[in-house]
């Protein structure tokens, strides 16, 4: 069980367990309060539990193909004080049919294109683009967006600058990064990448996870975080 401030994550059967990775994305996600959100590939339904927390109104509405943690995801979203605000769906991105359109798509998506695949099928699956590649999600978002939407993904620095080349060629803009160190010290580790269908002016940010001295959170990772974490 991972807990933050306002609900907690049962994760003991999850491919994945509660990451970095989306914990950043989903404190960095800027809402209005009132967004229709999709969340593609919820997993254990962190991103989709972090975003109700903050709205208002509005609902998300959460895609996990893999059974085991589509019963994870549902279980954890009934055990939250934002049920009524989240819906979980077992099935892919390809299979859903609508007309709707979301103010906000989010995703943590799989990214392992070229490198060896893990024998176990959920966990291939899971950090892999065997069932859902860059292209689907792309083209799904940008026919699926209101006109003021946002896509909003995580990824590593060399997926995140193939998913930007692919997103710019289908008239997306990228609008807002986040570069994502380790430490001040470090490399770019992740890029949380926002893009909309209107162009504007790129705003560029850097987020550094913990300091060097005594491996202890940084202040900008406590900041940006404090909604969520309990310690701090």
């Amino acid at each position: 069980m991972f807990k933050f401030k306002e609900f907690s994550i049962e994760q003991d059967e999850a491919p994945f367990k509660v990451g970095t990775d989306s914990v950043i994305l989903g404190s960095w996600t800027r809402l209005n309060g009132d967004e229709t959100i999709l969340d593609i590939g919820t997993g254990t339904g962190i991103l989709a539990l972090m975003l109700a927390q903050r709205l208002k109104s509005g609902h998300v509405l959460a895609l996990e193909p893999e059974r085991e943690a589509y019963l994870i995801a549902e279980q954890n979203f009934i055990q939250s004080n934002f049920s009524s605000k989240l819906v979980v769906v077992n099935e892919p991105l390809q299979k859903v049919v609508t007309s709707s359109k979301f103010d906000l798509i989010i995703t943590n998506p799989p990214y392992f294109i070229d490198s060896t695949k893990n024998s176990n099928s959920s966990s291939t699956r899971a950090r892999h683009t065997v069932d859902l590649t860059f292209t689907e999600i792309i083209d799904f978002s940008f026919k699926h967006l209101t006109e003021s939407g946002r896509l909003n993904v995580v990824l590593p620095l060399r997926e995140s600058e193939l998913f930007k080349k692919e997103a710019l060629h289908v008239g997306f803009f990228k609008t807002k990064e986040l570069l994502i160190h380790s430490f001040e010290d470090s490399g770019v580790k992740r890029v949380c990448s926002e893009y909309t269908i209107s162009s504007t002016t790129l705003i560029s940010e850097e987020l550094f996870i913990r300091n060097r001295v005594d491996n202890s959170y940084s202040e900008g990772y406590r900041n940006l975080t404090s909604s969520y974490h309990t310690h701090y």
